[in-house]
């Protein structure tokens, strides 16, 4: 496996081929939430978690276009973080990596209602002190 070591600084683009596994793709969906420009995907597993993620990033705002069978491209200028959909929320662990990013542009989210989550999340995110 190939790793890339960015640093900061400066402009980044081009293309990278990544392989369709659920995990990357689920981090790279979340990514796509850091920037407000659109982010083109391809490759992307046509997994129930991911497209219950993909349907999270269509409920909380984001235009989600199918470009073909694997291939998508997210534009996320409108997100909402009170529209979060914790019944689809908590069915993967996969979708926490939505938080980070959601934090990064609003500072603050609304938590699950449901207390089990609550306590799974602040294990994991207890330092950011936001949740």
């Amino acid at each position: 496996m190939k790793k890339f070591f960015i640093k900061g600084g400066s402009s980044l683009s081009g293309e990278v081929e990544i392989q369709g596994y659920k995990n990357s793709a689920g981090a790279i969906l979340a990514a796509a939430l850091l920037t407000k420009e659109p982010s083109v995907i391809d490759n992307l597993p046509k997994c129930a978690d991911i497209l219950n993620e993909i349907e999270i990033l269509e409920k909380i705002g984001a235009k989600v276009i199918w470009l073909d069978g694997k291939k998508i491209k997210i534009i996320p200028k409108n997100i909402d973080p009170e529209k979060i959909p914790f019944d689809l929320f908590e069915k993967m662990r996969i979708s926490v990596l939505l938080i980070p990013p959601l934090l990064h542009h609003f500072k603050k989210i609304k938590s699950s209602p449901s207390r089990r989550r609550q306590n799974r999340l602040k294990t994991n995110y207890y330092p950011l002190g936001s949740i």
